[in-house]
Protein backbone atom coordinates (compact mmCIF):
# COMPACT_ATOMS: atom_id res chain seq x y z
CA UNK A 1 0.00 0.00 0.00
CA UNK A 2 1.48 3.29 -1.10
CA UNK A 3 0.83 6.35 1.07
CA UNK A 4 0.79 9.70 -0.70
CA UNK A 5 2.94 12.46 0.80
CA UNK A 6 0.85 15.55 1.63
CA UNK A 7 3.81 17.92 1.53
CA UNK A 8 4.04 19.25 -2.00
CA UNK A 9 6.55 21.90 -3.09
CA UNK A 10 3.68 24.36 -3.61
CA UNK A 11 2.27 23.75 -0.10
CA UNK A 12 5.76 24.04 1.35
CA UNK A 13 6.25 27.38 -0.44
CA UNK A 14 2.86 28.73 0.76
CA UNK A 15 3.69 27.74 4.34
CA UNK A 16 7.10 29.36 4.03
CA UNK A 17 5.57 32.66 2.88
CA UNK A 18 2.90 32.65 5.64
CA UNK A 19 5.55 31.92 8.28
CA UNK A 20 7.70 34.72 6.88
CA UNK A 21 4.76 37.15 7.09
CA UNK A 22 4.23 36.16 10.75
CA UNK A 23 7.93 36.03 11.67
CA UNK A 24 8.97 39.48 10.46
CA UNK A 25 6.71 41.61 12.71
CA UNK A 26 7.08 39.35 15.75
CA UNK A 27 10.87 39.30 15.46
CA UNK A 28 10.95 43.09 15.14
CA UNK A 29 8.74 43.40 18.24
CA UNK A 30 10.96 41.01 20.23
CA UNK A 31 14.17 42.74 19.10
CA UNK A 32 12.67 46.12 20.01
CA UNK A 33 11.56 44.85 23.43
CA UNK A 34 14.59 42.82 24.52
CA UNK A 35 17.66 43.99 22.58
CA UNK A 36 17.39 47.67 21.64
CA UNK A 37 18.10 50.32 24.29
CA UNK A 38 15.13 51.80 26.10
CA UNK A 39 14.09 55.42 26.37
CA UNK A 40 13.46 56.73 29.92
CA UNK A 41 10.87 59.49 30.21
CA UNK A 42 10.09 61.49 33.35
CA UNK A 43 6.38 62.12 33.72
CA UNK A 44 3.66 63.01 36.24
CA UNK A 45 0.55 61.01 37.06
CA UNK A 46 -2.59 63.10 36.54
CA UNK A 47 -5.26 60.49 37.28
CA UNK A 48 -5.57 57.04 38.78
CA UNK A 49 -8.61 54.78 38.86
CA UNK A 50 -9.18 51.47 40.57
CA UNK A 51 -10.07 48.54 38.32
CA UNK A 52 -12.60 46.36 40.11
CA UNK A 53 -13.27 42.76 39.11
CA UNK A 54 -16.69 41.31 39.95
CA UNK A 55 -17.17 37.57 40.27
CA UNK A 56 -20.63 36.09 40.32
CA UNK A 57 -21.51 32.64 41.63
CA UNK A 58 -24.60 30.87 42.79
CA UNK A 59 -23.81 31.99 46.36
CA UNK A 60 -23.55 35.68 45.50
CA UNK A 61 -21.05 38.06 44.02
CA UNK A 62 -17.73 39.36 45.22
CA UNK A 63 -15.68 42.35 44.20
CA UNK A 64 -11.92 42.58 44.30
CA UNK A 65 -9.35 45.09 43.14
CA UNK A 66 -7.70 43.89 39.93
CA UNK A 67 -5.30 46.81 39.66
CA UNK A 68 -5.05 50.51 38.95
CA UNK A 69 -5.11 52.37 35.65
CA UNK A 70 -3.05 55.54 35.38
CA UNK A 71 -2.93 58.48 32.97
CA UNK A 72 0.03 60.82 32.75
CA UNK A 73 0.77 64.38 31.61
CA UNK A 74 2.45 63.20 28.42
CA UNK A 75 -0.49 61.01 27.38
CA UNK A 76 0.69 57.60 28.59
CA UNK A 77 -1.78 55.08 29.97
CA UNK A 78 -0.81 51.91 31.85
CA UNK A 79 -2.32 49.34 34.17
CA UNK A 80 -0.61 47.97 37.28
CA UNK A 81 -1.30 44.75 39.14
CA UNK A 82 -2.70 45.69 42.59
CA UNK A 83 0.24 48.03 43.22
CA UNK A 84 -0.89 51.58 43.90
CA UNK A 85 1.64 54.26 42.98
CA UNK A 86 1.39 57.02 45.56
CA UNK A 87 4.14 59.17 44.02
CA UNK A 88 3.10 61.64 41.36
CA UNK A 89 6.52 61.73 39.68
CA UNK A 90 7.41 58.57 37.77
CA UNK A 91 9.92 57.35 35.20
CA UNK A 92 8.56 55.44 32.22
CA UNK A 93 10.82 53.07 30.33
CA UNK A 94 9.71 52.84 26.70
CA UNK A 95 10.87 50.89 23.63
CA UNK A 96 12.34 52.86 20.75
CA UNK A 97 10.47 51.54 17.69
CA UNK A 98 6.93 50.68 18.88
CA UNK A 99 6.83 52.97 21.94
CA UNK A 100 5.62 50.16 24.24
CA UNK A 101 5.87 50.85 27.96
CA UNK A 102 8.33 48.34 29.40
CA UNK A 103 8.34 49.41 33.03
CA UNK A 104 7.33 52.19 35.37
CA UNK A 105 9.36 53.21 38.39
CA UNK A 106 8.90 55.82 41.06
CA UNK A 107 11.43 58.52 41.87
CA UNK A 108 12.88 56.29 44.63
CA UNK A 109 13.54 53.55 42.06
CA UNK A 110 10.72 51.15 42.98
CA UNK A 111 9.64 49.29 39.84
CA UNK A 112 5.96 48.50 39.47
CA UNK A 113 4.62 45.38 37.73
CA UNK A 114 2.56 46.25 34.64
CA UNK A 115 -0.37 44.36 33.14
CA UNK A 116 -0.26 46.20 29.82
CA UNK A 117 2.26 45.99 27.01
CA UNK A 118 4.70 43.13 26.54
CA UNK A 119 5.23 42.26 30.15
CA UNK A 120 4.67 38.94 31.83
CA UNK A 121 3.30 35.94 29.97
CA UNK A 122 2.42 38.02 26.91
CA UNK A 123 6.09 38.82 26.29
CA UNK A 124 7.04 35.16 26.60
CA UNK A 125 4.46 34.14 23.99
CA UNK A 126 5.80 36.81 21.63
CA UNK A 127 9.31 35.45 22.18
CA UNK A 128 8.22 31.83 21.66
CA UNK A 129 6.34 32.66 18.46
CA UNK A 130 9.26 34.69 17.08
CA UNK A 131 11.71 31.87 17.78
CA UNK A 132 9.45 29.07 16.52
CA UNK A 133 8.61 30.82 13.25
CA UNK A 134 12.29 31.59 12.64
CA UNK A 135 13.31 27.99 13.33
CA UNK A 136 10.46 26.71 11.15
CA UNK A 137 11.49 28.96 8.25
CA UNK A 138 15.09 27.75 8.50
CA UNK A 139 13.90 24.15 8.69
CA UNK A 140 11.64 24.48 5.63
CA UNK A 141 14.31 26.27 3.61
CA UNK A 142 17.33 24.13 4.49
CA UNK A 143 15.79 20.64 4.53
CA UNK A 144 15.00 19.44 0.99
CA UNK A 145 12.52 16.71 2.01
CA UNK A 146 10.13 17.38 4.87
CA UNK A 147 8.04 14.50 6.21
CA UNK A 148 4.32 14.83 6.81
CA UNK A 149 4.83 14.68 10.57
CA UNK A 150 7.45 17.44 10.57
CA UNK A 151 5.32 19.63 8.34
CA UNK A 152 2.18 19.19 10.45
CA UNK A 153 4.17 19.87 13.64
CA UNK A 154 5.37 23.16 12.17
CA UNK A 155 1.85 24.22 11.17
CA UNK A 156 0.14 23.07 14.38
CA UNK A 157 2.65 24.54 16.84
CA UNK A 158 2.85 27.94 15.16
CA UNK A 159 -0.93 27.97 14.67
CA UNK A 160 -1.43 27.16 18.34
CA UNK A 161 0.91 29.98 19.41
CA UNK A 162 -0.97 32.44 17.18
CA UNK A 163 -4.27 31.19 18.66
CA UNK A 164 -2.99 31.70 22.24
CA UNK A 165 -1.83 35.24 21.40
CA UNK A 166 -5.21 36.03 19.84
CA UNK A 167 -6.91 34.88 23.06
CA UNK A 168 -4.55 37.01 25.16
CA UNK A 169 -5.16 40.05 22.92
CA UNK A 170 -8.94 39.72 23.35
CA UNK A 171 -8.63 39.49 27.14
CA UNK A 172 -6.45 42.57 27.57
Amino acid sequence: MLVKNIVTPKLKQITFVVLLIVAIPFNIIVIDRYFFPKQIISDNIISAARVIQTRNSKFGSSKSTRGYIYNTDKGFEFLTDKDYISDLKINIEQTIIFKNIVSVSTEEGNKVELLTGLGGINGYFYLILAMSTTISICFLKLKPEVSDNEFLNIILFNGFMIFVLLIIWTLI
